[in-house]
């Protein structure tokens, strides 16, 4: 695809150079080439569109059977229970591409994999985007010139029928590098805030656990003496 707008863009300059000499030729060319070029545009945004008619995760939706719930578990509206039996259970904090959890024992809850595994989906695309708006900004720069020179020298591009404060192609790139960038940066103090309050859980239950086990010696230290 690169090699193809290389091409197209040679092509553009000559026709251009070729214009500028009064060749009329080369500018009936030239309008021809801008009116493909706008057409294939068209194309593939439309294309794009019919495309994003479907969801993309609906398939991968499908294919994820949520688990039945434990017949014995118990309710969650009961707790938190009042009366716990056996030693305390001190959860432990562990980290998933970045992303805090807390883990009691395995094998882990499916639905706790689903949610990371989700949320690191989510991270790795806005990766991706923020590196492509990153490259697309040198690209975009270029869109720009060539958009100044058809219309400078021609009287045709992006000004014929668009608004004065239409947004050029690298203030397109930059907007999709800001967000991208905004976003991630929002979710890694969200990761950090999350972590902070889970190990002010564990903190609380490993003091908890040395109250219950206090308990329990005096509580058999009074047994022996009756």
């Amino acid at each position: 695809m690169e090699k193809n707008a290389n091409k197209i863009f040679v092509k553009a300059r000559d026709l251009l150079q070729s214009c500028k000499n009064g060749h009329k030729e080369s500018i009936s060319r030239l309008l021809t080439l801008v009116s493909d070029l706008s057409s294939n545009v068209k194309d593939g945004q439309a294309s794009k569109a019919t495309k994003l008619q479907t969801p993309q995760g609906a398939r991968r939706l499908k294919s994820f059977s949520i688990p039945k719930p434990n017949p014995n578990a118990v309710s969650v509206q009961s707790r938190p229970h009042l009366n716990i039996t056996g030693r305390r259970q001190i959860p432990r904090l562990v980290y998933a591409n970045q992303f805090p959890f807390l883990r009691f024992k395995k094998p882990q809850s499916p639905f706790l994999s689903y949610v990371i595994r989700k949320k690191i989906e989510q991270r790795h695309k806005r990766f991706d985007r923020l590196h492509q708006a990153d490259e697309a900004i040198e690209q975009a720069a270029h869109e720009d010139r060539w958009d100044e020179l058809l219309s400078s020298s021609y009287g045709i591009g992006p000004g014929q029928g668009a608004s004065e404060d239409e947004p050029q192609w690298t203030d397109v790139a930059r907007a999709e590098l800001r967000d991208m960038s905004f976003k991630l940066k929002a979710q890694e103090r969200s990761n950090r805030r999350i972590a902070r309050k889970m190990l002010d859980i564990i903190n609380k239950e490993k003091q908890l656990a040395r109250d219950e086990k206090v308990r329990r010696k005096v509580e058999k230290s009074l047994e022996r003496k009756a």
